[in-house]
């Protein structure tokens, strides 16, 4: 596995980009191999969490971060995930714990006003693909 280093900002950066760009390889590199994630009441291991984000490919543009704010190894990243539907983008915070230049755990918060637009949307292009 490449590591980014152990600075936890620059870990958190990298895979949030990573993601942004689709570069699922990549975030996995990034995750740690015990990685436990959450989001919308439900928990996933790192090869769950991978199969979860790759799964938004086809409405992805890219991951903007506005902000990380750093205390010790905890990396808290506001970003917009952007997407080419009508909903555009999507404000979310990610709650990253960093351990030996790895992300360790994830907690994953997004607004969900306008969430059932964007499965819809997926579901959508993901039927039609197949």
């Amino acid at each position: 596995m490449e590591h980014v280093g152990a600075d936890p900002r620059t870990v958190a950066v990298a895979y949030i980009e990573a993601t942004g760009r689709k570069q699922f390889d990549r975030v996995a590199d990034l995750l740690h191999p015990e990685l436990k994630a959450w989001t919308g009441g439900k928990a996933f291991n790192r090869d769950e969490w991978v199969t979860a984000l790759r799964q938004f490919g086809p409405i992805l543009v890219r991951n903007e971060i506005r902000q990380t704010i750093v205390d010790r190894g905890q990396v808290c990243v506001i970003y917009d995930f952007v997407t080419d539907t009508a909903v555009g983008a999507v404000p979310c915070v990610e709650l990253l714990e960093i351990e030996e230049g790895m992300i360790r755990s994830v907690r994953l918060v997004f607004e969900f006003e306008h969430w059932p637009e964007v499965m819809a949307e997926l579901r959508r292009r993901t039927s039609t693909a197949t």
